[in-house]
């Protein structure tokens, strides 16, 4: 999305904020919002892993933002603000919920560096002067920027990476953005991703499907994560009717795009993990063989569709955090190198750090 000569990437929807003066950026807008359940309404309406993008010649230059919010969970930590030139991280920024802050940048030059070292590839990732502010999982407001007249424009096409690959999951895909595995993943690929994860609310419901088959954006290739937020509440059977109705719209109207699923990734709520022999049976193997038939099915009939067991790419227990679920940074980079391999080969794309500069 372009708007005030910025590009708003990740984001489908800039919504009027009278009480913050700004507009809210939202990942999904809010026609397909109210079609939701409550929760995928919460953080559908955040800006997890959206960015703010420009190239400016300004010397100096404000940007208006403000952030709120939107998790249910006590102790939420202070959201924080990514900023990146380029490739290159420049600074991380603290965004004390409900106030409008004013940031305040220098221009940053590279004058004197080989741009190779910048960029090893043209289409791997952003040229140097793109500023690009990697915003947390919660709502953002934005008030706009201040260039006093200097000019401001969004990146070209050549400035931004080639290939567009958008995910969507659970909270372990959602993550915290600039720090999850789908932004890691993007980073060691050198390609944009459009992160649609749902913490609690990966529900596949027909309409997600239809707004993804149905979007204007180009995109190379999908991940999805499904079925984690829907171990307790449908049967095999049912998951299994939700996720053909999603590849089957998405194929129709992508036929060439590579699909990667995600089986579901090992939890400490598996029976072969607890030590207490009166567990219910639970729907994670039945799951994890839905994926693998339909996959199959879909294979069959010449669709780039592939596997990804979790189990190969989930890292030890170790690396869970305390739920004995979600993974915690160093298990986020663990499952980004594994994705990163794997896309590679199936996806032929161009293993960059390894050649010489």
């Amino acid at each position: 999305m372009i708007a005030r000569n910025v590009e708003f990437s990740n984001i489908r929807a800039l919504e009027a904020d009278p009480s913050s003066g700004g507009y809210r950026l939202a990942r999904f807008p809010e026609t397909l919002r109210t079609k939701l359940s409550p929760r995928a309404r919460l953080h559908g309406a955040g800006a997890c892993g959206g960015e703010i993008r420009f190239v400016t010649d300004a010397p100096f230059f404000n940007v208006k933002l403000m952030a709120r919010n939107s998790s249910t969970w006590p102790g939420t930590p202070v959201p924080q603000l990514c900023v990146m030139c380029g490739n290159l991280e420049h600074r991380r920024i603290d965004l004390v919920p409900d106030i409008m802050h004013t940031l305040s940048f220098d221009a940053v030059h590279f004058n004197s560096v080989r741009p190779e070292v910048l960029r090893p590839l043209a289409g791997y990732g952003f040229a140097p002067e793109v500023w690009r502010f990697v915003l947390p999982a919660c709502e953002i407001f934005f008030g706009g920027i201040e260039t006093w007249s200097c000019p401001i424009r969004p990146p070209f096409d050549h400035e931004k990476p080639a290939m567009r690959c958008l995910c969507y999951g659970s909270s372990i895909t959602q993550c915290s953005g600039p720090d999850g595995w789908p932004a890691q993943l993007g980073q060691l690929l050198g390609i944009e991703m459009w992160n649609l994860g749902l913490s609690g609310s990966c529900l596949l419901e027909p309409e997600i499907a239809d707004f993804l088959a149905g979007s204007e954006e180009r995109f190379d290739g999908i991940i999805f994560e499904p079925g984690m937020n829907l171990l307790e509440k449908i049967t095999p059977g049912e998951f299994s009717r939700r996720v053909e109705y999603l590849l089957k719209t998405i194929t129709q109207q992508h036929p060439d795009v590579p699909i990667l699923i995600l089986d579901l990734f090992p939890h400490g709520g598996e029976a072969n993990y607890r030590c207490d022999n009166n567990l219910q049976p639970e729907n994670t193997g039945a799951f994890r063989q839905v994926l693998h038939c339909i996959v199959e099915q879909f294979r069959k009939r010449g669709l780039r569709i592939s596997l990804a067991e979790s189990a190969k790419l989930s890292p030890p227990a170790l690396c869970w955090s305390t739920d004995l679920l979600h993974p915690r940074a160093m298990g986020n980079s663990m499952i980004a190198f594994s994705l990163a391999e794997t896309l590679r080969r199936q996806w032929n794309l161009k293993p960059w750090y390894r050649e010489e500069i």
